[in-house]
């Protein structure tokens, strides 16, 4: 792992941005050479962010509640690029 850039984070104001360079079991492909990490800001940003980027796509991991106290998923969208999203409802409260 130490050769992989765990993640990384590019933010302003309202928007983070963050990407993971590590690849799964199924090995490097087009669309899995990155993972971008969509922060969201409440529970009706996560739920319409994935609804629309999973459209014609493929639903990974659906929206749950996590162990860290955030609801979570994973898609991969129609043009095959992984998208993770993480809404921290800890911080909502």
């Amino acid at each position: 792992m130490k050769d992989y850039i765990l993640h990384a984070t590019l933010a302003k104001e309202n928007f983070i941005l963050m990407g993971s360079d590590m690849v799964s079991d199924e090995g490097l492909a087009k669309g899995n050479n990155i993972s971008l990490l969509l922060n969201c800001y409440s529970e009706v940003d996560i739920k319409s962010c994935y609804t629309k980027l999973s459209k014609n796509g493929k639903q990974n991991h659906p929206l749950e509640d996590s162990s860290w106290g955030a609801l979570f998923g994973e898609l991969t969208d129609k043009f095959g690029y992984r998208w993770i999203l993480n809404f921290n409802k800890k911080k909502s409260r």
